[in-house]
């Protein structure tokens, strides 16, 4: 982990109090920044993003907004027509054909974040990039420094049918309380940044003005997850329009700030100590202790599983969620909703999300020295293991347990997404078996993770763990509550499949002589299980094995 320069733009660890992503303006730069400036006091914010997505479509330079601008653009993100038709066609008036102001702002912020997630910040060179990069680093500096996650009024001890509580509280911190101070620290004496004029956008506070009070950054992730499965018309458009793809955007960005500080902030201290005390103070371990403040794994897995449907630990109460914004919650009377979003996407699109940070934690984790923890949040990697899987496995509804596996991107999860696959079919094993005669001798544990690049090892223990009869019950017949572990252990199981042919190949495994055992056995699994169902009195039927595994080995 080094301490130098990211390139001859920004200065990386200093004693000087310089920030470390800082990069210094030029004149040409300044003028950009000066006209940008202006259209948000003007509140031209057509103009704005006109002048922005013209660089969307080209090859040209980059066109870099200052802090203050994209920090404006953020806010413009929440000001969603289905609350705020009448201030966005005010604003807006000969809008006919063109999206919303809203979604233009999101499609401004998705084109630059992807610019950075793609930029190799280790090689550098480019100055509008680390422009860029700077002008976003100062606004997830300034979010999560000025976060205080304090838990009042989060938790109630009352029992809902999905563990939300939803209040109709929104917090606002007055004008004059805020007047003449900027909500964001502006590094650059020639420029003037718009907001120490600007507080609100078309009538909403800055969003780092509304995040800064006391519980308001974790009650935006906890409404956003609330609603994103909701079939409600007004919470779910509040969460799919504005803050899911705003999340997403923070989340990424709060990475892309975590990466540098790990490369270009830590210390060289060899001391695993001092590496852990560090890691604990980065930009993600902030974050992430927001969420997890009780240093409970098991109540990060509460929030970040919010509104699915499984038996959790009802110790907690039930999570109070209030609308971010003054009359989100409720559907403008000028708004006709035109779009009917069907379960499986609400399922997909809020899965994505969960995984995000989920991942994001167990990435914070894996860099932390072996034998020591952090500071904040406190959870270890293995806890953090066990309390997911636990609650993944008390999944009821197997279409959400599915939609959190089942991922189109395998590399953006390989870090953590067998583990807890395995750590899940390891929980699901248990139950199952308990449920069954005493006598019983389970296998556990598995080792399907650590021969997950070996192909022949690996399908060695896959052919033992059917040959021993994978969740085939030993009475002889399936009851009804072993149904939805019997689909989930399979869920689970070709999950792994799917990595093992991400690492080796479909080839490499069909050519394997392990293979033809493999499928031969999964063939008779499946033959037991039918006779067991059938045994049952149970009007159900169980999908076979043999036919997806045959599938993803393209047989």
């Amino acid at each position: 982990m080094a301490g130098t320069a990211v390139s001859r733009f920004c200065r990386g660890r200093n004693e000087d109090g310089v920030l470390p992503y800082l990069v210094e303006l030029t004149s040409d730069h300044l003028f950009t920044f000066e006209m940008l400036n202006s259209m948000c006091l003007l509140d031209n914010y057509d103009h704005l993003l006109f002048a922005l997505e013209c660089q969307i479509s080209s090859s040209g330079s980059v066109v870099v907004p200052p802090f203050d601008v994209l920090l404006v653009l953020m806010t413009l993100a929440t000001v969603s027509e289905h609350y705020k038709e009448p201030a966005s066609r005010a604003n807006d008036p000969y809008n006919v054909s063109r999206s919303k102001l809203s979604h233009r702002s999101l499609k401004v912020l998705r084109f630059y974040t992807e610019l950075l997630k793609q930029y190799d910040a280790e090689s550098g060179g480019q100055y509008e990039l680390e422009l860029l990069r700077c002008q976003f680093f100062i606004i997830v500096d300034s979010l999560i420094g000025n976060t205080r996650w304090g838990r009042t009024g989060r938790v109630k001890r009352r029992r809902t049918e999905n563990g939300v509580s939803y209040t109709s509280f929104v917090s606002e911190s007055s004008d004059s309380e805020s007047a003449g101070e900027s909500s964001v620290d502006n590094p650059y004496r020639s420029y003037m940044s718009c907001l120490e004029r600007k507080k609100r956008v078309l009538g909403n506070e800055l969003l780092s003005t509304k995040l800064k009070a006391p519980g308001e950054f974790i009650n935006m992730i906890l409404w956003t997850l609330s609603n994103s499965l909701q079939e409600n018309t007004a919470l779910y458009i509040s969460s799919h329009d504005i803050w899911l793809p705003l999340i997403e955007i923070l989340v990424d960005l709060i990475v892309l700030r975590h990466d540098f500080y790990v490369n270009f902030e830590l210390s060289k201290s060899a001391d695993d100590r001092v590496v852990s005390q560090e890691l604990s103070e980065s930009p993600l371990a902030s974050f992430l202790h927001i969420i997890d403040s009780s240093h409970s794994g098991a109540f990060f897995c509460r929030c970040l599983l919010l509104a699915c449907d499984y038996s959790y630990d009802d110790s907690y109460g039930d999570i109070e969620v209030h609308p971010v914004f003054h009359n989100e919650n409720v559907l403008s009377k000028t708004y006709v909703p035109r779009t009917t979003y069907c379960k499986s996407y609400k399922l997909k699109r809020s899965m994505s999300l969960r995984r995000g940070i989920i991942g994001s934690y167990f990435k914070l984790l894996s860099e932390v020295p072996a034998g020591r923890r952090l500071i904040k949040p406190r959870c270890t990697a293995d806890q953090l293991l066990e309390d997911i899987s636990n609650s993944l496995a008390k999944f009821k509804n197997i279409d959400e347990f599915r939609a959190f596996f089942i991922t189109g991107d395998l590399s953006s999860a390989l870090y953590f997404m067998p583990l807890l696959a395995e750590g899940t079919l390891g929980r699901l094993l248990e139950d199952f078996r308990e449920s069954g005669p005493r006598e019983l001798d389970g296998r556990l544990p598995l080792a399907l993770i650590e021969n997950l690049d070996d192909v022949d090892k690996f399908l060695r223990e896959c052919t033992s763990l059917f040959r021993d009869g994978f969740f085939v019950p030993q009475q002889k017949e399936i009851h009804e509550n072993q149904l939805t572990n019997i689909m989930k252990g399979d869920i689970c199981l070709l999950v792994m499949f799917q990595y093992a042919i991400y690492l080796n190949s479909a080839s490499e495994m069909k050519s394997n002589p392990r293979c033809n055992e493999l499928t031969t056995a999964v063939y008779r699994n499946d033959k037991r299980r039918k006779k067991a169902l059938m045994q049952s009195s149970l009007d159900l039927s169980l999908p076979l094995l043999r036919p997806p595994i045959l599938k993803i080995l393209k047989m």
